[in-house]
């Protein structure tokens, strides 16, 4: 659901829904599946401000339990908007990993050696933890069956 609060009032202003436009428009409000392509776009000279709601639809169970991981995901990697507002738990740990992989950048240039033991290191650690995290899920549902 899509509220149009502030808007240029113009067709330059427009949400396109599987490839037909919606111009938003003050007070006009614009209910649409989300699990249609849609991406949005503000070509006037204008800000816009829209006020957007989810709706959850009716599900069965197996919606429901597909759903799930989907809102965790984006729970955590929610982007604050301002000071107050609270970041994800992916946000937080990117932002962490951001200074390191400068450095790693800069060792690049320095020792391309010690970059690319890093470099494999690391990566090899990751695909090991994944592995692991696989195999238990793995484990998991056969221990369900």
């Amino acid at each position: 659901y899509h509220l149009g609060l502030k808007t240029p009032n113009h067709d330059d202003c427009f949400i396109s829904i599987d490839e037909r436009k919606y111009s938003w428009r003050d007070g006009q409000p614009l209910l649409f599946d989300v699990t249609f392509l849609h991406y949005a776009r503000n070509d006037a000279d204008t800000p816009r401000l829209i006020l957007m709601c989810d709706i959850d639809r009716p599900m069965s169970w197996f919606g429901h339990v597909f759903n799930w991981p989907y809102k965790q995901l984006m729970r955590a990697t929610v982007v604050p908007n301002t000071d107050e507002d609270q970041r994800g738990f992916a946000n937080r740990v990117f932002s962490g990993i951001v200074p390191l992989l400068e450095k790693s950048k800069k060792l690049k240039e320095t020792n391309l050696v010690a970059y690319k033991a890093l470099k494999y290191g690391v990566n090899t650690s990751l695909f090991i933890v994944l592995a692991g995290v696989v195999w238990l899920l793995i484990k998991f549902i056969l221990w369900l069956i």
